[in-house]
């Protein structure tokens, strides 16, 4: 049960980065794109990992971790756009809650992933759940098209980013699978 504090901590992190991403999307950086390129750019401190257990990644290992990159740059741009013009209690809820739905789904129809039956019971609860504690952003308040479409993209991405990144691992180590997605965030950018 160790799990449960960590998460709860990295969800409470999460929280802290949002908020402090939505500040600073309002006061400092008016334009998304252009707070999605200078982070972006950060990601080329992955560099850094390379003696700590980088291989030359196979072609799929590659394709994977590349796309996933891509994919992630993407979610960015849709998250913080929606971020911009949206209180961040409106679209996270949505974002994270149709985060695991498009990474089941993704998983399984481009890749064939399956999931267990515990496996499948978790993501059920866990999915439950976030619509009970988020019900009235989901469903109580009126929030524009617009908004709701870019959560949705935001969503549908970071699961794909998510997805690709996991057969990045599957296909060479942590850190290369790392590395290579992080450096696609970079390129992408630019």
């Amino acid at each position: 049960m160790i799990y449960l504090p960590i998460a709860l901590i990295g969800y409470f992190l999460l929280s802290i980065a949002i908020l402090i991403d939505k500040a600073i999307l309002d006061r400092d950086i008016p334009n998304p794109i252009v707070y999605t390129f200078y982070l972006g750019l950060l990601s080329f401190i992955s560099l850094l990992l390379i003696p700590f257990g980088f291989s030359l990644p196979s072609g799929s290992a590659l394709i994977f971790g590349f796309l996933s990159g891509v994919y992630f740059t993407c979610a960015w741009v849709f998250y913080y756009k929606a971020l911009r013009i949206d209180e961040a209690s409106k679209l996270s809820p949505i974002s994270g809650t149709l985060n695991p739905i498009f990474t089941i789904l993704l998983g399984f129809l481009l890749l064939g992933q399956t999931t267990t039956q515990n496996q499948l019971y978790a993501f059920l609860v866990l999915v439950l759940g976030m619509i009970i504690l988020n019900f009235n952003q989901l469903f109580g308040q009126k929030i524009r098209g617009v908004h709701l479409g870019l959560a949705v993209g935001a969503a549908f991405f970071f699961a794909a980013s998510a997805v690709f990144l996991k057969e990045a691992f599957l296909s060479s180590n942590f850190i290369t699978g790392l590395v290579i997605s992080r450096v696609s965030v970079g390129i992408s950018v630019l």
